[in-house]
Protein backbone atom coordinates (compact mmCIF):
# COMPACT_ATOMS: atom_id res chain seq x y z
CA UNK A 1 0.00 0.00 0.00
CA UNK A 2 1.33 3.61 -1.22
CA UNK A 3 2.09 5.85 1.61
CA UNK A 4 -0.31 7.97 3.24
CA UNK A 5 0.60 11.62 2.78
CA UNK A 6 -0.97 15.30 2.76
CA UNK A 7 -2.39 16.57 -0.24
CA UNK A 8 -0.35 20.08 -1.76
CA UNK A 9 -1.92 23.04 -2.35
CA UNK A 10 -1.09 22.89 -6.26
CA UNK A 11 -2.39 19.51 -6.11
CA UNK A 12 -6.20 20.19 -5.29
CA UNK A 13 -7.10 19.14 -9.25
CA UNK A 14 -5.05 15.98 -9.17
CA UNK A 15 -6.88 15.35 -5.77
CA UNK A 16 -10.59 16.10 -7.07
CA UNK A 17 -10.00 13.80 -10.12
CA UNK A 18 -9.56 10.78 -7.54
CA UNK A 19 -12.59 11.59 -5.85
CA UNK A 20 -14.68 11.90 -8.96
CA UNK A 21 -12.86 8.68 -9.84
CA UNK A 22 -13.72 7.37 -6.81
CA UNK A 23 -17.63 8.16 -6.68
CA UNK A 24 -18.28 7.32 -10.20
CA UNK A 25 -20.45 4.03 -8.58
CA UNK A 26 -21.75 6.09 -5.43
CA UNK A 27 -25.06 5.28 -5.19
CA UNK A 28 -26.28 8.70 -3.63
CA UNK A 29 -23.64 10.78 -6.08
CA UNK A 30 -25.28 9.00 -9.23
CA UNK A 31 -29.03 9.52 -8.06
CA UNK A 32 -27.78 13.23 -8.05
CA UNK A 33 -25.79 13.15 -11.23
CA UNK A 34 -27.29 9.86 -12.92
CA UNK A 35 -26.20 10.96 -16.65
CA UNK A 36 -22.72 9.80 -16.97
CA UNK A 37 -21.83 13.19 -18.95
CA UNK A 38 -23.54 15.53 -16.24
CA UNK A 39 -21.46 13.50 -13.53
CA UNK A 40 -18.11 14.27 -15.64
CA UNK A 41 -19.09 17.89 -15.65
CA UNK A 42 -20.13 18.53 -12.57
CA UNK A 43 -19.23 16.45 -10.03
CA UNK A 44 -15.71 17.41 -9.63
CA UNK A 45 -16.74 20.98 -9.03
CA UNK A 46 -19.37 19.74 -5.94
CA UNK A 47 -16.63 18.23 -4.86
CA UNK A 48 -14.64 21.13 -4.79
CA UNK A 49 -16.99 22.87 -2.65
CA UNK A 50 -18.13 19.81 -0.80
CA UNK A 51 -14.54 19.19 0.85
CA UNK A 52 -14.22 22.92 2.25
CA UNK A 53 -10.92 24.34 2.87
CA UNK A 54 -9.45 20.80 3.59
CA UNK A 55 -6.48 20.80 0.75
CA UNK A 56 -5.96 24.45 1.81
CA UNK A 57 -5.78 23.83 5.63
CA UNK A 58 -3.83 20.75 5.34
CA UNK A 59 -6.35 18.30 6.67
CA UNK A 60 -6.99 16.24 3.25
CA UNK A 61 -4.51 13.37 2.78
CA UNK A 62 -3.65 10.74 -0.34
CA UNK A 63 -1.36 8.15 -0.98
CA UNK A 64 1.49 8.52 -3.02
CA UNK A 65 -0.23 7.70 -6.48
CA UNK A 66 -3.39 9.15 -5.65
CA UNK A 67 -5.21 5.79 -5.45
CA UNK A 68 -7.58 7.10 -2.92
CA UNK A 69 -8.26 10.36 -0.80
CA UNK A 70 -10.11 11.50 2.60
CA UNK A 71 -11.00 15.62 2.78
CA UNK A 72 -11.54 16.62 6.48
CA UNK A 73 -12.85 19.01 8.45
CA UNK A 74 -11.74 20.11 11.66
CA UNK A 75 -14.15 21.70 14.60
CA UNK A 76 -13.89 25.41 13.22
CA UNK A 77 -14.24 24.48 9.50
CA UNK A 78 -17.29 24.35 8.16
CA UNK A 79 -18.75 24.11 3.97
CA UNK A 80 -20.06 27.04 2.34
CA UNK A 81 -23.34 25.25 2.06
CA UNK A 82 -24.84 28.36 0.04
CA UNK A 83 -22.77 27.19 -2.70
CA UNK A 84 -23.67 23.73 -2.11
CA UNK A 85 -27.09 24.59 -2.56
CA UNK A 86 -26.70 26.41 -5.37
CA UNK A 87 -24.98 23.67 -6.73
CA UNK A 88 -27.66 21.23 -6.34
CA UNK A 89 -30.42 23.64 -7.64
CA UNK A 90 -28.21 24.60 -11.10
CA UNK A 91 -26.82 21.07 -11.84
CA UNK A 92 -29.58 18.24 -10.32
CA UNK A 93 -32.17 16.93 -12.44
CA UNK A 94 -34.98 19.57 -11.57
CA UNK A 95 -37.30 17.27 -10.71
CA UNK A 96 -34.99 15.65 -7.95
CA UNK A 97 -33.85 19.29 -6.39
CA UNK A 98 -36.05 19.36 -3.88
CA UNK A 99 -35.73 15.78 -2.44
CA UNK A 100 -31.68 16.07 -2.49
CA UNK A 101 -32.09 19.92 -0.33
CA UNK A 102 -34.15 18.04 1.91
CA UNK A 103 -31.88 15.28 2.86
CA UNK A 104 -29.18 17.75 3.46
CA UNK A 105 -31.55 19.64 5.59
CA UNK A 106 -32.05 16.41 7.64
CA UNK A 107 -28.40 15.65 7.56
CA UNK A 108 -27.37 18.99 9.12
CA UNK A 109 -30.00 17.86 12.25
CA UNK A 110 -27.34 15.08 13.10
CA UNK A 111 -23.79 17.39 12.66
CA UNK A 112 -22.68 17.03 15.96
CA UNK A 113 -23.56 20.87 17.67
CA UNK A 114 -20.36 20.14 20.00
CA UNK A 115 -16.31 20.26 18.70
CA UNK A 116 -16.05 17.37 16.19
CA UNK A 117 -13.98 16.48 13.16
CA UNK A 118 -16.07 15.68 10.03
CA UNK A 119 -15.07 13.56 7.19
CA UNK A 120 -16.88 15.16 4.52
CA UNK A 121 -15.35 12.62 1.60
CA UNK A 122 -13.41 9.73 1.78
CA UNK A 123 -13.13 7.59 -1.40
CA UNK A 124 -10.71 5.13 -3.38
CA UNK A 125 -10.38 4.51 -7.12
CA UNK A 126 -12.19 1.23 -8.24
CA UNK A 127 -9.35 -0.48 -9.65
CA UNK A 128 -7.53 0.16 -5.76
CA UNK A 129 -10.72 -0.72 -3.52
CA UNK A 130 -10.53 -3.37 -1.43
CA UNK A 131 -6.67 -3.39 -0.82
CA UNK A 132 -7.10 -1.61 2.24
CA UNK A 133 -6.62 1.64 1.04
CA UNK A 134 -9.56 3.28 2.53
CA UNK A 135 -8.75 1.94 6.05
CA UNK A 136 -5.35 3.18 5.60
CA UNK A 137 -6.44 6.61 4.91
CA UNK A 138 -9.29 6.54 7.94
CA UNK A 139 -7.36 4.72 10.52
CA UNK A 140 -4.18 7.46 9.95
CA UNK A 141 -6.62 10.32 10.35
CA UNK A 142 -8.16 8.94 13.46
CA UNK A 143 -5.28 8.15 15.33
CA UNK A 144 -4.59 11.67 15.23
CA UNK A 145 -8.01 12.85 16.55
CA UNK A 146 -7.74 10.43 19.00
CA UNK A 147 -5.07 12.35 20.61
CA UNK A 148 -7.24 14.79 20.82
CA UNK A 149 -9.88 13.12 22.81
CA UNK A 150 -12.71 14.39 19.59
CA UNK A 151 -15.56 12.41 17.95
CA UNK A 152 -15.87 12.47 14.34
CA UNK A 153 -19.28 12.54 12.44
CA UNK A 154 -19.44 11.47 8.82
CA UNK A 155 -21.88 10.83 6.19
CA UNK A 156 -21.70 7.48 4.41
CA UNK A 157 -23.60 7.85 0.83
CA UNK A 158 -23.14 3.80 0.21
CA UNK A 159 -24.41 1.24 2.49
CA UNK A 160 -21.60 -0.63 1.29
CA UNK A 161 -19.13 1.13 3.15
CA UNK A 162 -21.23 0.95 6.25
CA UNK A 163 -19.11 -1.66 7.82
CA UNK A 164 -15.69 -0.24 7.42
CA UNK A 165 -16.66 2.53 9.70
CA UNK A 166 -18.49 0.18 11.69
CA UNK A 167 -15.06 -1.41 12.09
CA UNK A 168 -13.46 2.00 12.54
CA UNK A 169 -15.94 2.56 15.88
CA UNK A 170 -18.54 4.61 14.04
CA UNK A 171 -22.26 4.13 15.22
CA UNK A 172 -25.50 4.14 12.76
CA UNK A 173 -27.70 7.03 13.77
CA UNK A 174 -30.08 7.12 11.17
CA UNK A 175 -30.68 6.23 7.00
CA UNK A 176 -32.17 9.01 4.93
CA UNK A 177 -33.84 7.80 1.67
CA UNK A 178 -33.20 9.23 -1.81
CA UNK A 179 -35.02 7.55 -4.57
CA UNK A 180 -37.06 5.69 -2.56
CA UNK A 181 -33.92 3.44 -0.84
CA UNK A 182 -32.22 4.53 2.58
CA UNK A 183 -28.65 5.11 1.08
CA UNK A 184 -27.47 8.06 3.33
CA UNK A 185 -26.28 6.98 6.72
CA UNK A 186 -25.38 9.75 9.38
CA UNK A 187 -22.68 7.77 11.96
CA UNK A 188 -20.69 8.70 14.46
CA UNK A 189 -17.46 7.76 16.29
CA UNK A 190 -17.24 8.80 20.09
CA UNK A 191 -13.86 10.53 21.73
CA UNK A 192 -11.52 7.76 22.05
CA UNK A 193 -9.26 8.10 24.89
CA UNK A 194 -5.68 7.62 24.05
CA UNK A 195 -2.23 8.36 25.83
CA UNK A 196 0.40 7.01 23.40
CA UNK A 197 2.39 9.32 21.71
CA UNK A 198 1.88 10.03 18.32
Amino acid sequence: MSNVRLVAENENEEFLNCMTTAFVADPTVRYMWPEPSRYLAEFKSFANVYCGDAVINQTAWTNDNFSGGAAWLAPNDHQDEDRLVEKVMNTCPSDRVDEILGALEKLADYHPANDCWYLPMIGVDPNYQGSGYGRGLMDHMLEKIDHQGLPVYLESSSPRNIELYIRCGFEVMDHIELGGKPIITPMIRAAKKCCSPI
